[in-house]
């Protein structure tokens, strides 16, 4: 029969052993030592000047004293004495000053566990993590609050060719998607089967103007006065609507829709105006043709609209223009 009990070394009683309570209670203090292990300082090489029945210390490299020749060890203080105790891999200790949790490695001995979240290689609530998708959340709701103030929600790429995006899938399978995908315009793109994808928005990052490639334009022009504007549709035939968003425009608020085709045969109707409008059809606008106090319309062969503003007071117009039934 062994000595010692084979994980924490407790000494066991022998057969025909007198005295069996001096063996019972060396193994009750070896017990009372490491269950629920917490040492006051895992950072001392030499013992307190005056310590106390019970206390308990990790032995730090290098140890002095009555610690000579314990590194690593746990000093236990009873009865007047030191005592140790020698760890064995995967133990681990409540250290209270600094407060802190370590775990013995039989290389490396005595290692600070870190107790908060930081560097963990992957995280799963009520969820199973892998090595790409490292965070995973299954809940009804995920709430990312503010901490008296506001709060953002960063999501950050290498280079402008990678993706940072929002993907919201059916099924795991994608079905819209908001973003950076592979540049630096901001794009919305939906997809109904996962596998096509069409973008509805697009957001062009050096202009900021707002395409929908599907159909949907809207730009902001701004039509000098006496000077000629040149307005590219996305598609050769189409309706557009302008509508003056300019502070200074004599008579308020005023708008126009408009049928065009632009390329081989130009051709141009005004399908309602506020009577501020000249339609000019393919001839081009020039200060001649267009009266003055009135803007001069016309669709081009080129593949152009021109606007020629020759409102009085030299005065400068701002125009929001919406293109409909067209794409780039």
């Amino acid at each position: 029969m062994p000595d010692t009990s084979h994980a924490l070394s407790l000494p066991l009683i022998q057969p025909s052993q007198a005295q069996k309570h001096v063996t019972h209670n060396e193994a009750l203090r070896i017990l009372d030592a490491v269950v629920q292990l917490v040492v006051i300082a895992a950072d001392q090489s030499g013992p307190p000047t005056a310590p106390q029945s019970g206390d308990r210390y990790i032995v730090a490299p290098s140890g002095v004293g009555a610690w000579l020749g314990h590194d690593g060890d746990i000093a236990v203080y009873a009865d007047a004495a030191w005592s140790f105790i020698t760890p064995l891999p995967g133990w681990t200790a409540q250290v209270l000053a600094p407060q802190s949790a370590v775990l013995f490695d039989a290389v490396l001995g005595w290692q600070t566990v870190s107790t908060t979240l930081e560097n963990t290689p992957e995280l799963g609530i009520n969820a199973t993590a892998d090595p790409t998708n490292r965070l995973s959340v299954s809940a009804p709701a995920t709430l990312l609050n503010h901490e008296g103030a506001g709060h953002q929600l960063k999501i950050n790429k290498a280079t402008a060719s990678d993706t940072s995006s929002l993907l919201y899938q059916t099924n795991f399978s994608g079905r819209a998607e908001m973003g950076l995908a592979g540049n630096d315009d901001f794009a919305v793109k939906v997809s109904d089967d996962g596998t096509t994808w069409r973008t509805a928005l697009n957001v062009d990052a050096p202009t900021a103007r707002v395409i929908a490639p599907e159909g949907l334009e809207s730009i902001r022009i701004t039509a000098t006065h006496s000077a000629t504007t040149v307005l590219t549709p996305p598609s050769p035939a189409g309706f557009a609507m302008l509508s003056s968003v300019s502070s200074n425009f004599p008579q308020a608020n005023a708008s126009m829709i408009l049928c065009y085709d632009v390329g081989a045969s130009p051709q141009l109707i005004v399908i309602w105006n506020g009577g501020a409008v000249t339609n000019l059809g393919a001839t081009a606008p020039t200060d001649t043709n267009v009266p003055d106090g009135l803007i001069g319309i016309a669709a081009q062969n080129n593949g152009t609209l021109l606007l020629r503003n020759e409102y009085p007071n030299s005065l400068a117009l701002d125009y929001c223009i919406t293109w409909i039934n067209g794409w780039r």
